[in-house]
């Protein structure tokens, strides 16, 4: 999908292969029905099912859509957005329309922790920089973003540091230009800017962003439990959306396809999960390994694209696995996925494959929970064993794509 304004819908679905009994599937997907309340302010994260809630690390993307600036071959004036009455910056694609992402700063800081620097796999930001580098980026006049506590940037010089980036109002990295080697894997697939103003070479986006410097996402200090208010003050009124940032873990649910199977059925389940969809212009891929145990694995974030093709670390993937840092990217009972295959105390009953959206391969000569290195384009990936105490039985990694 090319960030379509419609809402993304995030159903996630998983296959297995029952073999005996029944079976206990706990996790997080979503299905949203979202309806724009405004004439011209669209933001991703309005959707009436999850009473528009936001949570984590979430990108919030924010559009204007209005006719009154929507020329691409002559200059038209920024609309005037705000993020709890803080300046956001909009940025005109070449659909016309304007565009600008968000979102919180010490999730977004967070998540990042758990990538490798210099590679776009996992939740990869970019390289954040502070306030006062609107320069950095080409944006027009002084204000650049300075109403924001930083941006994460793709491509742009900085030395971010660590633990640094966490404390304190500002993001310690002043990044001089671009050219660096941080990309974004969290806004994958942004309208490209506009580039085609007559007498105006170089400017891009009618604020002077720099073509390399897109997608930035804005970052702004959220309070947990609190509100965002996004507004649009077009002359003639203001138009508003108000999101609630906060855990979600109640809007999260799972559901099998029927009540009951026969041995040799495939199970189809649909998890659901707002805090899942990190993109907003892209279907997010997400990948947990599960234990059969009852016990919870690991998640794993863009380790397949909506394609199948694995994009991810998977030649030592442990190191994108999120597990130990959901807690702090504001996940409760969500975010993780298990099963218990062996309800009935008479043995595992089933065996977890890929879907069609995935190819993975099985080497059940690996001990339980060991990665396996990637060989090939789509295989193998990784897996985990539900097999006998041993760790002799087969099982695999579950993979989660949206679908639209």
């Amino acid at each position: 999908m090319n960030n379509e304004i419609g809402r993304k819908i995030t159903s996630l679905t998983l296959m297995t292969i029952m073999l005996a009994g029944g079976m206990v599937i706990a996790a997080p997907s979503m299905m949203p029905a979202a309806h724009a309340a405004n004439a011209n302010l669209f933001v991703s994260a309005e959707n009436s099912q999850f009473d528009n809630y936001m949570s984590g690390p979430q990108v919030i993307e924010v559009v204007v859509i209005d006719s009154d600036i929507n020329d691409t071959d002559e200059a038209k004036g920024e609309p005037d957005v705000t993020v709890n009455g803080k300046v956001m910056r909009m940025v005109q694609a070449v659909d016309g329309n304007w565009y600008g992402y968000f979102a919180d700063r010490t999730m977004a800081i967070t998540a990042d922790s758990t990538t490798d620097d210099g590679i776009s796999e996992g939740l990869q930001f970019g390289t954040f920089c502070d306030a006062d580098s609107g320069p950095t980026i080409g944006l027009v006049g002084a204000a650049g973003v300075t109403d924001t506590v930083g941006i994460a940037i793709p491509n742009a010089v900085g030395e971010e540091g660590s633990d640094a980036l966490l404390t304190g109002n500002v993001i310690s990295t002043t990044c001089a230009a671009l050219g660096g080697v941080e990309p974004n894997n969290v806004v994958r697939e942004a309208k490209g800017i506009n580039l085609t103003i007559p007498g105006t070479p170089g400017i891009g986006g009618q604020i002077g962003v720099l073509e390399d410097a897109w997608p930035f996402i804005q970052l702004y200090p959220l309070n947990p439990t609190g509100n965002v208010i996004v507004q649009y003050n077009k002359g003639g009124g203001v138009q508003t959306t108000t999101l609630t940032f906060d855990t979600v873990d109640d809007y999260a649910s799972s559901g099998l396809d029927r009540a009951s199977y026969t041995p040799g059925s495939q199970v189809h389940a649909t998890i659901t999960d707002l805090w899942l969809n990190i993109d907003p212009t892209d279907e997010d891929s997400w990948t947990f390994g599960t234990n059969g145990d009852g016990s919870t694995g690991s998640t794993h974030y863009q380790v397949f694209n909506e394609n199948g093709a694995a994009v991810g670390d998977t030649a030592s993937n442990t190191d994108n696995d999120l597990s130990n840092t959901l807690d702090d990217l504001m996940c409760e009972d969500n975010c993780r996925l298990s099963t218990t295959a062996d309800v009935q105390s008479k043995g595992f009953v089933i065996t977890l494959s890929d879907n069609d959206d995935s190819e993975i391969e099985f080497d059940a000569s690996i001990g339980g929970g060991v990665i396996s290195t990637q060989t090939g384009a789509q295989s193998p990936l990784a897996w985990e064993t539900f097999g006998t105490a041993t760790g002799s039985g087969d099982g695999t990694w579950l993979v989660l794509s949206q679908l639209q």
